[in-house]
């Protein structure tokens, strides 16, 4: 590996200095003198603060793992033996999952409580999450939006005690906001629910749009 030692004119408005090591050397208005020592490394930007970060393609930089959780409270219409009522949802889930920049995809756990008329039940579900990021989800990424889905299985109680068994879909479309400019973003989720209750001696079925919101914390 050739060591580099050169003075450079740079603008600070032009394309980032790929490099491992850069020194300031002498600043005037927009252009600065500045020496760099390293091999060179096409596709890593340089934060003149001093600390070097990656955004090329296929790299996530600070952002490969992710830690978050959601919250939704919503009214959606659930149908039990040909009839169809309201019922008021709340639920929390918990995911876990790696960034590959263009996609992102884990595993959740879920806690969920359905109440409505002559119904109500309480589920824990497991299942994964997908995104895929129409924005690369790269470290100097502000704001990622795109589309993706959850999926889960589980189990839990009805009206009455019964058992049951359910299984949960929810494709949507998502926005990650890194406003605090940190690597914990706010994330909105709005999509379609489609969740089945399979108990006896009916089934029921929770559906309709569904809005989640929560936090995200990327390392």
């Amino acid at each position: 590996m050739n060591t580099v030692s050169s003075l450079l004119l740079v603008s600070l408005f032009a394309a980032p200095v790929f490099a491992q090591k850069i020194k300031v050397e002498k600043v005037k208005g927009s252009r600065a003198v500045v020496q760099f020592v390293g091999s060179l490394a096409p596709g890593e930007t340089y934060d003149l603060g001093g600390d070097t970060e990656s955004s090329a393609p296929g790299k996530a930089g600070s952002r490969k793992n992710l830690l978050g959780i959601s919250g939704e409270l919503s009214s959606l219409s659930t149908s039990v033996g040909g009839s169809t009522t309201s019922s008021t949802v709340f639920a929390v889930s918990a995911r876990y999952g790696w960034n590959m920049v263009n996609s992102e995809y884990g595993g959740l756990v879920s806690f969920a409580n359905v109440s409505g008329s002559g119904f109500t039940s309480t589920s824990y579900l497991l299942g994964g999450f997908f995104d895929f990021n129409l924005i690369p989800h790269r470290s100097t990424a502000e704001m990622v939006y795109g589309i993706g889905g959850e999926a889960g299985f589980g189990s839990g109680s009805s009206t009455g005690g019964s058992a049951v068994t359910t299984v949960s879909l929810y494709p949507m479309g998502f926005l990650k906001w890194f406003f605090l400019k940190t690597t914990t973003c706010a994330r909105i989720d709005v999509g379609y629910k489609y969740q089945t209750y399979q108990t006896s001696p009916d089934a029921q079925t929770v559906s309709g749009l569904k809005a989640q919101v929560g936090l995200a914390h990327y390392f």
